[in-house]
């Protein structure tokens, strides 16, 4: 099905949204501000257009995650929202974490390749997929916009973006501290403290540390663990000083160390591969378990990544001067057989280096008043490099050849952005924003490659750049029906910027893609502010799409597809009874490339492997686009042995989606199930927690792809279970 009209389709999809905020509004006024007793749903605040506003009162789909919340459905990392967030899915490649919003994200992984998804941290843009698995031990909050924000954040932000706000040090002295044990004789600890250190100034500090002993899988020709997790370590510090009535400064440097072999690549269980076959020349059929491998040499992932930022706020009359510097690094090795089989045929050893500056000034007008706004100015500067990406070649032969690749790129982007919201009347606001990016991408590479008899070949590509620049904008349109119920209409135009295949310099070049969003939402209050029950329905005009494919195992990426996705979000909290409420949502999405004739299709041969060559993937769906997601979180609190015992249970479903343009590899329906019982003293500050994670050990791929003449895969965590004990004060 295609619908070519936008308002049709919303209008559709919505349903009857207009109806019921008129219903609504005619109900009469309900409190403005939640009550004490718990029987009410409490406001929640949000900075998603880069000021703290009521959830409620802004115009963007946003579902927002407390810090609480994260905790009680064990969420412990960027790569766990999934669970707890219908309409984001995550893949991850080799260690490129990959999300996608409403079936919109990158499948691609290498230096400088930037997601669609952006991912902030305290308004500082994370550009390392590697870097942006953050560990959640010292947050706030956590929200995730959907569709482009490409005004006011602008970075790469076609789909959406994840922005982690972490805790501000606190003038009185606090903190908190846990030591969990779990299965595969995993342990975690985490610890935070806050306090002042003069009168005008307090910091806090917050580690998180991991180990996991045993792995999920064993590798059956070294006799050795896969995805096992031998350390994991985050440190976050911040300094706030008051540095006058009207000056705000905060510091903040964080660092973070992870050594893992998860995820481990393996050939797909049963499916033959052409880079391994036996001495009559036939491919080698595998048969294992998830998680399991047969391959010659043992991943291996190291991660090194930290930064700082210093952020200052002066007031100046009404207004706010805004000053963001921020500098990051990270550092990520890896090594890991690319066929997945016992002989060595394809093995990959590579370490990609980020480098990231940023500096952005923003001025922000008073907050109330008729006509608002914000405008701003950002630089940012990303040096990534493969310094060694290291090949190595045994088809036919033992190590027949190796290719050492050394590429250096670089990112330059200045933008400007302005945004206004103009009051037409007592219940109704215009918003309209625009953001101009000119940015400069540029590589210099060389490759070496040593056969077996130890001759040397040295290709060089000589330094190349191109320019783009690209206006992005937002429009909307917002009514408030009554007290508790606001309905918007929107416009926006996000774009991620194009770039190098890293892994592959002599490919060309890919360019920027670009997506018009248009939505309409409706947020509300209702039954005494006992049920927030926020949807929105959008179209997306998807243009010029960045598509991955692989090359053996190199992946790369090419323009070309053009893709129309519609469908539904709804977000919703209910306080059920006294100590009982119901959180979750659904997304009912139908994404599929509308006009994509030279796709890069897979086929299986009649041998069982699989050949690639051109052919049409129109009519298919996105990559990790499933049509349905629904997600269902119950919170139940009782008084118990002298205490009160806390029951938390989340359930996702996903109705499956494929993994590639081509729609040959596909991830079945599935439920993530999570759970945890916490119990706390009357009067005491400590707590006990039993947890379960994925408790209908489902396999669930987090990479699924064609590439070596086969299938490539790897597995999200299987069950996990364990107990935590903690203190907070």
């Amino acid at each position: 099905m295609t619908l070519r009209n936008p308002t049709l389709a919303i209008a559709l999809l919505l349903g009857g949204s207009t109806g019921a905020l008129a219903q609504i509004a005619g109900a009469g006024p309900a409190p403005a501000v939640a009550g004490s007793d718990g029987n009410q749903i409490q406001d929640i605040v949000v900075t998603a257009q880069r000021r703290s506003e009521n959830l409620q009162n802004v115009p963007i789909s946003v579902t927002a995650l407390s810090a609480d919340r994260l905790q009680a459905a064990n969420v412990q990392s960027t790569a766990s929202l999934q669970a707890v967030t219908p309409a984001i899915t995550f893949s991850d490649v080799n260690g490129f974490l990959e999300p996608s919003i409403r079936g919109v994200g990158s499948r691609s992984a290498g230096a400088s390749v930037e997601n669609s998804i952006a991912t902030y941290v305290d308004g500082v843009y994370i550009a390392s997929a590697p870097g942006s698995l953050l560990d959640l031990n010292s947050v706030e909050r956590v929200e995730v916009l959907k569709g482009p924000q490409g005004t006011l954040f602008g970075r790469n932000a076609t789909g959406g973006l994840i922005q982690v706000i972490t805790r501000d040090p606190k003038f009185t002295l606090g903190g908190s501290g846990s030591l969990g044990y779990g299965s595969y004789n995993t342990s975690r600890f985490d610890g935070y403290l806050t306090g002042p250190l003069t009168r005008d100034v307090a910091a806090d500090v917050a580690i998180g540390l991991g180990h996991q002993a045993d792995g999920y899988g064993r590798n059956f020709t070294t006799s050795n663990p896969t995805d096992r997790t031998d350390l994991s370590f985050a440190a976050r510090t911040k300094l706030l000083w008051n540095a006058g009535p009207t000056t705000t400064v905060h510091l903040s440097a964080d660092y973070s160390q992870l050594n893992t072999s998860d995820p481990t690549i393996a050939a797909q269980s049963g499916a033959p591969n052409t880079n391994n076959r036996d001495a009559l020349g036939n491919p080698i059929i595998l048969f294992h378990a998830p998680h399991d491998t047969y391959a010659n040499v043992d991943a291996d992932h190291f991660l090194l990544t930290g930064g700082g930022s210093l952020r200052v706020d002066q007031k100046i009359g009404g207004y706010t001067l805004s000053s963001l510097t921020a500098y990051r690094r990270t550092k990520f090795y890896q090594q890991f057989d690319a066929d997945a089989g016992p002989k060595p045929a394809v093995g990959e050893i590579f370490i990609q280096h980020d480098g990231q500056f940023s500096q952005e000034l923003q001025l922000t007008s008073p907050q109330h008043g008729s006509f608002t706004w914000i405008a701003g100015v950002y630089y940012y500067d990303l040096k990534s490099a493969f310094d060694p990406f290291t090949l190595f070649l045994g088809v036919p032969n033992p190590m027949q050849s190796t290719s050492v690749l050394r590429n250096h790129l670089e990112n330059e982007s200045i933008a400007g952005y302005a945004q206004g919201t103009l009051e037409l009347g007592a219940s109704t606001n215009l918003t309209a924003g625009i953001r101009y990016t000119d940015e400069r991408r540029s590589q210099r590479a060389s490759t070496t490659v040593t056969s077996a008899a130890g001759a040397q070949t040295v290709t060089s590509v000589p330094y190349e750049s191109f320019r783009s620049d690209t206006p992005t904008w937002r429009v909307s349109l917002d009514h408030k029906f009554g007290p508790d119920a606001l309905g918007y209409a929107s416009w926006n135009r996000g774009f991620k910027s194009g770039g190098y295949n890293s892994s592959v310099p002599t490919a060309p070049n890919y360019l920027p893609e670009r997506l018009d969003a248009y939505e309409l939402g409706a947020k509300t209050t209702l039954f005494d502010r006992r049920l927030r029950l926020n949807a929105a329905g959008y179209y997306y005009d998807y243009n010029n799409i960045q598509v991955n494919t692989y090359l053996g195992s190199l992946g790369v990426i090419y323009n070309g597809a053009k893709a129309e996705v519609y469908g539904v979000d709804l977000d919703f909290d209910l306080i059920v009874a006294e100590g009982l409420r119901l959180s979750g949502g659904t997304n009912v999405n139908h994404a599929r490339f509308t006009n994509f004739p030279a796709a890069q299709i897979g086929r299986y041969t009649a041998a069982g492997t699989i050949a690639v060559a051109p052919g049409s993937a129109t009519g298919n769906h996105l990559p990790y686009a499933p049509d349905a997601t629904f997600n269902l979180g119950l919170d139940y609190k009782h008084p118990l042995f002298g205490g009160e015992v806390e029951f938390f249970a989340n359930d996702l479903y996903n109705s499956g989606f494929f993994s590639q343009a081509d729609n040959l590899l596909h991830q079945g329906s599935y439920h993530l199930l999570n759970a945890s019982v916490t119990w706390r003293p009357d009067g005491a500050r400590y707590f006990v927690k039993a947890y379960v994670n994925n408790a209908l050990n489902e396999d669930i791929y987090e990479y699924l792809a064609v590439a070596n003449g086969g299938q490539s895969v790897s597995y999200q965590a299987p069950r996990t279970f364990g107990a935590t004990v903690g203190v907070k004060f």
